[in-house]
């Protein structure tokens, strides 16, 4: 990109909305007019191979304020997207199997 500096450059690509993974979902549901209640799970149960409980903070200021990335809106990007999966649905073969 002409506005990024020459060289290695880091800069963080995140959401700006700091979604947690429960946060997500919830506005997921609401695009789907569906009413849910998360349900915190300790991380011994929940049976995840990465069982993190280390905060990770990032902030996406270099990549908006230097590089001028504004777009896409993530909540206008996600609203696109489950638009597109009602339309469309999900192909079966794109399932996770239990093998």
């Amino acid at each position: 990109m002409a506005r990024a500096p020459a060289g290695v450059w880091h800069c963080n690509v995140v959401d700006p909305y700091d979604w947690t993974y429960a946060g997500l979902a919830a506005e997921i549901g609401r695009l789907l007019d569906h009413e849910w209640e998360p349900e915190a799970v300790g991380f011994d149960d929940a049976g995840h191979p990465y069982r993190l409980s280390t905060p990770i903070l990032m902030s996406d200021r270099r990549l908006r304020d230097v590089l001028e990335v504004v777009e896409p809106d993530p909540r206008e990007a996600l609203a696109e997207t489950v638009a597109w999966f009602r339309e469309h649905g999900v192909a079966e073969d794109a399932l996770y199997k239990d093998y």
